[in-house]
C-alpha cells in the first residue's frame, strides 16, 4: 500500500493540510472583529443632525489578504472604491451612517499591474467561488451603533453585507468633525471571510485552506457637510 500513488498523494495532502492548521495556531491574527447577528441600522433622528456627503474620490479603503503555508506565506494587497454614502452626526459627534463599496473597484497594488499575475488575481477574488461580483455586486456598511471613546475616537458598530450575508462588527475609529468636513480613518483590522459565505471553491476544499481566512481592511473616509 504504501507504493501506492493515490495513497501518497493523500498523505502528503494530509501533511500540507496539517500544516496549515499548526501555521494557523501558532500565529493568531490580531484585531480580528467578531462577527455578530446583524442590527438594527441607527435610525434616531433630530433636527439637529448635520448629513455630511462622503467623497468618493478621496475616501478608499485598504485591504489584504495572504496565501501560503508556513515559510511560503505571500501577502496580497490592493484598494476598493467608495461608490456612494453619507455620514450622520450630532452635536459634532458621529450618530450614524452608510456607504456602499462596488467590487468591481477592487485593485492588486503588490502586483505590477502590466504582469498577468495581476489580472488573474483580480479575476479570482470576483470569480463566483470568492466574492461572485456578479450575482453580489456591491458590499455595503452601515452603522448602528457610535460610542465615543475620547475627543477625536469612537467605537463604530455597524453591518457589514457581503455576498447578501449581514453581520454586525465593531471597530475603533480617529475621526474629526468640522463645519464643513468630517473624515474618519481605521487602523488595520481583520474579519474572517468564512463568516460571510467566502470560499474558494468550498469550505471543504484543500484549496480553501491555502487561503487565509483572515481579509485586513483599512478605512479612509472624507465626507462634506450637505
Amino acid at each position: 500500500m504504501a507504493d501506492n500513488p493515490n495513497f501518497m498523494k493523500l498523505n502528503i495532502l494530509f501533511a500540507l493540510g496539517a500544516l496549515s492548521i499548526v501555521f494557523a495556531c501558532n500565529n493568531p491574527t490580531k484585531n480580528t472583529v467578531v462577527a455578530n447577528d446583524a442590527k438594527n441600522e441607527s435610525s434616531d433622528s433630530t433636527n439637529t443632525q448635520t448629513t455630511y456627503q462622503i467623497d468618493t474620490i478621496k475616501s478608499k479603503i485598504a485591504w489584504e489578504g495572504a496565501e501560503g503555508l508556513l515559510s511560503i506565506v505571500k501577502t496580497h494587497n490592493g484598494l476598493l472604491s467608495i461608490s456612494a454614502g453619507e455620514l450622520q452626526t450630532d452635536k459634532k459627534q458621529l450618530v450614524g451612517g452608510n456607504f456602499t463599496i462596488p467590487l468591481k473597484s477592487l485593485t492588486v497594488s503588490d502586483i505590477p499591474k502590466e504582469k498577468p499575475g495581476n489580472a488573474k488575481l483580480v479575476k479570482h477574488l470576483l470569480a463566483a467561488d470568492f466574492f461572485d461580483e456578479a450575482k453580489f455586486a456591491v458590499a455595503n456598511f452601515a452603522i448602528t451603533n457610535v460610542k465615543i471613546v475620547s475627543a477625536d475616537s469612537a467605537l463604530i458598530s455597524g453591518n457589514l453585507t457581503l455576498k447578501g450575508i449581514s453581520k454586525n462588527i465593531s471597530f475603533n475609529s480617529k475621526i474629526t468633525i468640522t463645519d464643513s468636513t468630517l473624515t474618519a480613518s481605521t487602523p488595520k483590522f481583520y474579519f474572517n471571510r468564512k463568516d460571510w459565505g467566502i470560499h474558494y471553491r468550498t469550505d471543504k476544499s484543500f484549496g480553501d485552506e491555502l487561503i487565509k481566512p483572515e481579509i485586513g481592511i483599512l478605512i479612509n473616509l472624507v465626507a462634506n457637510k450637505k
